[in-house]
């Protein structure tokens, strides 16, 4: 798996797993270490990639996965705001 490759298998499985959490989120509010879970089973999965390829693939999978836990570190109601009234 190169670098393009990886990096957008990483994007659509964070989309993915956002509009799980979202929606998880909606019915039930936001909770402790929320996305917590996820973020680690996401880079238990592609830390098998990083050091084969190149530094570069390593630095776009990183950062692809710090994003998503910045994302889930600062998600909060008033976020969630937004997509009740979707």
């Amino acid at each position: 798996m190169g670098l393009k490759m990886a990096s957008a298998n990483i994007m659509k499985e964070i989309r993915k797993i956002k509009k799980q959490l979202i929606n998880k989120a909606l019915k039930k509010g936001i909770w402790e270490n929320f996305g917590q879970k996820e973020y680690l089973k996401l880079k238990d999965k592609y830390s098998k990639y990083m050091n084969v390829f190149s530094v570069e693939t390593d630095k776009r999978l990183n950062e692809e996965l710090d994003g998503f836990y910045n994302w889930c570190i600062n998600f909060n109601d008033n976020n969630l705001k937004g997509y009740k009234n979707e």
